[in-house]
């Protein structure tokens, strides 16, 4: 016996989604993302700031505030009457977002995140090559590109920890006012 073998991986399961050849919530419904354009609309709005003022992308997590989760060292705004906007440590760049990994392997780690979402800020939102190699924690994927276009524009995936693939849906929200 190895000293790796001492430690079995157990996968994470997420508490909030399934992927059964498509994205499914806890009471088995589809996931839609026009059921989250509220809080899609106040993201976007922080990520219009990030960009104007670093030229930068950015990413946050959305959680339920029923939960009452403690993420030390972040910064936490409520988004609409459900959900919490988690912001937390982080380096960005005009091409990346990157948690500080520590960070991440004390505070955030195996909580129940209901979606991780970056921007791609005036580029189409998309699963980039940086986002499949990288963005594999289990947790459902969101990215919003062309912020500052009127209608929300949305690539969402969630990776199935048994194969380790994912399939990538790309939709547009019309918004009836431009936010």
């Amino acid at each position: 016996m190895s000293f790796a073998d001492l430690f079995p991986e157990v996968p994470f399961k997420n508490p909030y989604w399934t992927l059964s050849g498509r994205i499914q919530g806890e009471n088995g419904a589809d996931f839609k993302p026009e059921d989250f354009t509220t809080e899609l609309v106040e993201i976007r709005k922080w990520f219009r700031d990030v960009y104007r003022s670093t030229r930068s992308e950015a990413q946050c997590f959305i959680v339920e505030r029923a939960k009452e989760l403690t993420f030390e060292g972040a910064r936490v705004v409520a988004i609409s009457d459900k959900y919490d906007m988690v912001i937390p440590p982080q380096t960005n760049t005009p091409t990346r977002t990157s948690i500080d990994e520590s960070w991440w392997n004390r505070h955030g780690v195996h909580k129940p995140i209901v979606a991780r979402v970056h921007s791609h800020h005036i580029m189409d939102a998309y699963q980039s090559e940086t986002d499949y190699k990288y963005l594999n924690a289990g947790l459902l994927e969101m990215v919003i590109g062309r912020i500052d276009h009127k209608d929300l524009r949305v690539a969402y995936w969630l990776d199935d920890t048994k194969t380790g693939r994912n399939k990538v849906t790309q939709v547009t929200i019309p918004l009836e006012k431009g936010v």
